[in-house]
Parts: C-alpha cells; sequence; structure tokens
C-alpha cells in the first residue's frame, strides 16, 4: 500500500516510481485534502498540503499532472477531477 512511501508522521517520503502506485499515492493524499465536489483555491489546497508533504508545489504539480486534481483555466481553483 502507499504507507510504504509515507514518513512515520505521514508526510510523504518519496514519490513511487511505478506510475499505478505513484497514482495511488496522489489519489489518497488528494482523498485527505478535499471532498468530492469541493472548489478551493491555490492558497487553500497549498496551506491542506503542507499537512503532507515537505515540498508543495512539487505535491500539487503532480495532482494536476496525473489527473487526480483539476485546475481552472486561471489556475486559481482547484477540485477532484471527475473519476
Amino acid at each position: 500500500g502507499v504507507a510504504r512511501f509515507l514518513r512515520p508522521d505521514g508526510r510523504i517520503d518519496r514519490y513511487p516510481t511505478n506510475a499505478a502506485e505513484r497514482r495511488d499515492l496522489l489519489v489518497a493524499v488528494a482523498g485527505e485534502v478535499l471532498a468530492p465536489g469541493e472548489v478551493v483555491t491555490e492558497r487553500e489546497l497549498t496551506d491542506r498540503l503542507a499537512a503532507h508533504a515537505d515540498d508543495v508545489a512539487l505535491l500539487r504539480r503532480h495532482l494536476v499532472d496525473h489527473g487526480v486534481v483539476e485546475r481552472t483555466r486561471s489556475g486559481s481553483e482547484y477540485a477532484l477531477a471527475a473519476e
């Protein structure tokens, strides 16, 4: 499971090299910080992700690049991607 990629405090220790495992990790994190249908600002998302990673910008980028989180055209709001 994704727990092996987390430190004892629950923060991300490293990102899996396997794409399926990386997506599983990202889905788990996104599910903890966003509720279905919830739309948040970049600042709100950054604040929430700070509890999960040291490099929040990288985590946010991974979430968007892997299609787990969607960003508005302006880049100012984020939401869970439609499944």
